[in-house]
């Protein structure tokens, strides 16, 4: 009995690695929108979460809650929101909730230049003003998201919303 080889040609190797190369060349792009996309919406979520958490400790507590922006993850330091949030009870400090710096690529702006929300014990925010935050990345077009506020406290996200340049 002959045993026979079996395997793949060199032929039939270069072959392969061409077409797989070719569908790699295709595929990548989609690829790269799908992770943008789905690290944009993580931050908007968690933005959002955030928001809804300090409006019912408001009125759970009957208090205060005030949401600013922190680099030090201790104290409201008037940095960029996306360089990170505190949540905390305005009367006493007591912090509730932290979060930690969001992806680089990705920036949080707020229309009127707050670094600080706060909840009033209804769950209104203070002031009874809307308030609105654009979330970009770094693509342009309508790949952007907008969390808007209203007076009541509401947030409500707008995606895709063209806010990004």
């Amino acid at each position: 009995m002959d045993k026979k080889q079996t395997g793949f040609t060199l032929l039939e190797l270069m072959v392969t690695l061409t077409i797989a190369g070719i569908l790699m060349a295709v595929a990548m792009p989609s690829y790269r929108d799908f992770t943008m996309n789905n690290r944009l919406t993580t931050a908007t979520n968690d933005f959002v979460t955030t928001l809804a958490l300090a409006r019912s400790e408001a009125i759970k507590r009957s208090e205060g809650i005030t949401i600013c922006s922190s680099d030090d993850m201790a104290t409201c330091t008037a940095t960029a929101w996306n360089e990170g949030w505190i949540v905390l009870v305005t009367s006493s400090s007591e912090i509730l909730r932290v979060h930690e710096p969001i992806e680089p690529a990705i920036t949080i702006t707020n229309a009127a230049t707050n670094t600080s929300i706060e909840y009033r014990p209804t769950g209104f925010l203070n002031g009874g003003t809307a308030n609105t935050f654009d979330l970009c990345d770094n693509r342009t077009g309508e790949t952007g998201r907008q969390i808007v506020i209203s007076g009541t406290g509401r947030p409500t996200n707008i995606t895709p919303y063209p806010v990004c340049a």
